[in-house]
């Protein structure tokens, strides 16, 4: 169990204090992780959206200060990529603002990270958040995102979000050349295998799609 999991009991991360007192004195990776582990219930801690959203600004803002590292600005471009996300759908307990979420996600897709580069593909491929609908633009997204995740799988302690978007991006074409589905049994069963694997590390969607190909 990880020390963010163990939180639970009331105390810590996903316990009584505030977002504001969680955190006090945290790293932006530290920053990061957590929110990220509260908005999508990963590492075994329960969902609390509202309150993962508002530590991964936090995350983004510590990323802005003068003195701030090389490591705690890297740290908190993943989380502005996160946070961009969570602005951008309004699933995470962030108020919907699509045109915001945009802004936010064009610098860390810039630097390759997967999240916003799947973020801004989706916008060009339906032409949302204030961009233009572009098939290029949204297969060029796409195709950065889905190297991304596989980086990310292949690592020896793998993502759990990486993991679970491999697989949507084989099973749905956003990872094909064509930008087509593939239904083959071979992606279905790999499609499954990702999943599970996600779950199992405590992705809560991953968790969910894997309940819904059983049923």
């Amino acid at each position: 169990m990880s020390d963010l999991a163990k939180n639970n009991n009331g105390s810590g991360t996903n316990g009584g204090a505030n977002a504001a007192n969680e955190t006090t004195g945290l790293s932006a990776a530290e920053l990061y992780r957590r929110g990220r582990a509260l908005c999508f219930g990963v590492y075994g801690v329960k969902i609390d959206k509202r309150r993962g959203v508002a530590i991964l600004e936090a995350a983004v803002e510590a990323g802005k200060a003068s003195d701030a590292s090389e490591e705690t600005r890297a740290a908190a471009l993943d989380a502005q990529a996160e946070f961009a996300e969570a602005l951008f759908d309004g699933r995470q307990g962030a108020k919907k603002n699509e045109r915001r979420g945009v802004e936010l996600a064009e610098k860390p897709a810039k630097a390759g990270n997967p999240f916003a580069l799947d973020t801004l593909g989706a916008c060009f491929r339906d032409g949302l958040g204030g961009l233009p609908k572009d098939e290029a633009k949204a297969r060029a997204c796409f195709a950065r995102a889905f190297e991304g995740f596989k980086r990310m799988s292949e690592e020896p302690n793998p993502d759990a979000r990486a993991l679970c978007y491999l697989g949507c991006y084989l099973g749905d074409g956003r990872g094909a050349a064509d930008g087509k589905p593939n239904a083959s049994p071979e992606v279905a069963a790999e499609t499954f295998r990702l999943w599970l694997r996600s779950a199992e590390l405590g992705f809560a969607t991953a968790a969910w799609n894997v309940a819904t190909a059983y049923l």
